[in-house]
């Protein structure tokens, strides 16, 4: 199992995400933020996990995640062919490859 391996991830809202690895199987992986994570390693205290779906879930390209941060605050700023912008990256993104049980 691939836990603790650092991925880019996409919220339900488009937003580029940072998380760690928690668990994963063939529909979905549970992602942790890395201060749960740290957490868990030194204090064995179970962390927050958050399900999402492996479309969803992306290897780390970070150039590519700065770039989606921008484009994510732009189209919360409401500027025009934010959204087209945000969804092209995301086409860009490598789908995560990790094991599934």
């Amino acid at each position: 199992m691939p836990r603790g391996e650092v991925v880019l991830a996409r919220t339900k809202t488009g937003e580029p995400i940072v998380r760690r690895i928690w668990q994963t199987d063939k529909d979905e992986v549970q992602i942790v933020h890395e201060d749960y994570y740290v957490r868990w390693t030194r204090y064995k205290v179970d962390p927050w996990v958050f399900a999402l779906k492996r479309a969803d879930v992306f290897t780390l390209d970070e150039p590519l995640f700065h770039t989606l941060e921008e484009a994510f605050s732009k189209k919360r700023q409401g500027v025009a062919g934010a959204d087209a912008e945000l969804e092209r990256l995301w086409k860009a993104a490598k789908p995560y490859q990790g094991a599934a049980p």
